[in-house]
């Protein structure tokens, strides 16, 4: 089969994009920046070579098909108990369907070891859904009642445990040493209390007051009903991007004028950290921190909290993770940097709500990555991988592949990819992970012969992959 994806290959580099757009308006890093945190990330290689491997334990793990009752059938899991043995199987024929409608088949897993937790694994976000206190009905059944629904799970394999053979844990190693997932993202309470000692809640008023600028008699911006793809509405645009970056500049150029005056600087100071002190990631603020000179501050700003996107147009989530990104890298923090640069790829932020037609824009951002000299095979390999470890970064799948399209890497790991896939040492939780990456990387490479190709190399593997395969070839 792969020599079927080398032909398609080189149809997918010749119209391959030379860009993609920037997410942003502009470089993810400045060149500077770039520099400073290829420098840091040497540093890390250098650090995690001299480092012994660690060992590496999966889930315990079974092979099951999840369902719901049908909202109809009122069966409390009290009577679902007591009338199991004798109507087991009309209970399977009548009242049970497929949970979300679908027809994969789910990974289960206890963990820890041979406890009594057991968990229905997410496989296309990378985490573990708690089943607590499950019931076993008998038969290789079990049930759970939650709040809304009474579900079940039928094992189609007893629970079995593959420990992680030693290639695998190289791949997990670099991955987890380059990012230290016990160094704080976000501001921690002691960090937060050393800012809200310099903190003055006047001072934020008072520096409203010094920093006010008006806008320039002569700048105007202005508003246009032409098309939006007209010369004459994309004239107004830039005129009106012109004066934004004068009035900037103007600006910035008061403020620091103001700052000559010491009193002013203590103003600033403490209105800085009590922004910081309320848990505010505040842009404005911390641009004019970081336009003054006050990186580290900056930084602090928008690192003191997690903003939460209302809805899939809000894009303060992921505007807060590149400044901070930026920010780290500008004052050498490399785990605030990875970390950050990480969620942007794989898109891990709250919202309220999110809609599938707000994805398409949201960049992953895998090639800066590569341009710092990471080696990439190896640490995709382990993005790739996943672990029930606080320590390993659970990246949802569905993101990396996209990441492996930006990328146009398909090519380069594509062969690890399948030679995992086809391990049946492997666990299947990573097994079912792997699938969608090599069906999406036959998609890439081979639009127009990917159905069949997936159909043939599915055959060759267990059940459940050939299941997945069916759904994926039944997808819109």
């Amino acid at each position: 089969m792969l020599n079927q994806l080398k032909k398609c290959a080189w149809i997918v580099f010749f119209f391959l994009p030379l860009a993609w757009g920037q997410e942003f308006g502009e470089a993810l890093y400045s060149e500077g920046q770039m520099d400073r945190i290829r420098d840091l990330a040497q540093q890390k290689l250098d650090a995690i070579s001299s480092c012994p491997i660690r060992s590496y334990t999966c889930l315990e793990q079974a092979i099951g098909q999840v369902y719901v009752f049908h909202e109809e059938e009122k069966y409390s899991l009290e009577k679902l108990q007591k009338v199991w043995p004798k109507k087991s199987a009309t209970l399977r024929a009548k009242a049970l369907k497929p949970w979300n409608e679908g027809t994969s088949p789910q990974v289960l897993a206890k963990w820890p070891l041979d406890s009594g937790k057991i968990y229905l694994i997410d496989f296309l976000e990378g985490s573990l859904g708690e089943w607590q206190n499950m019931v076993c009905l008998g038969d290789q059944w079990y049930a759970l009642e939650t709040d809304r629904r009474l579900y079940v799970a039928h094992l189609i394999s007893e629970f079995q445990y593959k420990p992680m053979a030693l290639e695998y844990a190289q791949s997990l190693h670099l991955t987890d040493c380059l990012i230290d997932r016990h160094a704080p993202l976000f501001m921690t309470e002691n960090e937060r209390q050393t800012y809200c000692s310099q903190a003055n809640e006047e001072a934020i008023k008072a520096w409203n007051i010094i920093q006010e600028f008006p806008i320039p008699a002569e700048l105007e911006w202005k508003d246009s009903d032409a098309d939006r793809d007209s010369e004459e509405y994309r004239a107004v645009m830039q005129q009106n991007h012109k004066n934004e970056e004068i009035y900037t500049e103007k600006r910035n150029l008061y403020i620091k004028t103001q700052l000559q005056d010491a009193n002013n600087v203590r103003i600033f100071k403490q209105a800085l950290a009590q922004t910081v002190c309320m848990g505010s990631p505040d842009f404005g603020m911390a641009e004019d921190a970081l336009n003054q000179g006050f990186a580290k501050e900056a930084l602090a700003i928008l690192s003191s909290n997690q903003r939460v996107g209302q809805c899939s147009q809000d894009r303060s989530p992921r505007y807060q993770m590149q400044k901070i990104a930026n920010l780290a890298a500008l004052n050498g923090d490399w785990s605030r940097f990875i970390q950050s640069h990480l969620n942007l790829m794989s898109d891990r932020f709250p919202r309220q709500t999110d809609g599938s037609y707000a994805w398409a824009g949201r960049l992953t951002y895998g090639s800066e990555l590569e341009a710092l000299g990471l080696p990439m095979e190896q640490f995709l390999m382990g993005l790739a991988l996943d672990v029930p470890m606080a320590a390993h970064y659970h990246m949802p799948i569905g993101r990396l592949s996209r990441t492996l399209d930006e990328m146009a890497y398909w090519p380069v790991l594509m062969n690890d990819l399948m030679q995992a896939l086809e391990d049946s040492n492997l666990d299947p939780w990573n097994r079912m992970r792997l699938a969608i990456l090599v069906f999406g990387g036959i998609d890439a490479q081979c639009p127009d012969q990917a159905n069949s190709i997936i159909a043939e190399y599915a055959a060759g593997l267990p059940d459940y992959i050939q299941t997945l395969a069916q759904m994926w070839l039944k997808r819109d």
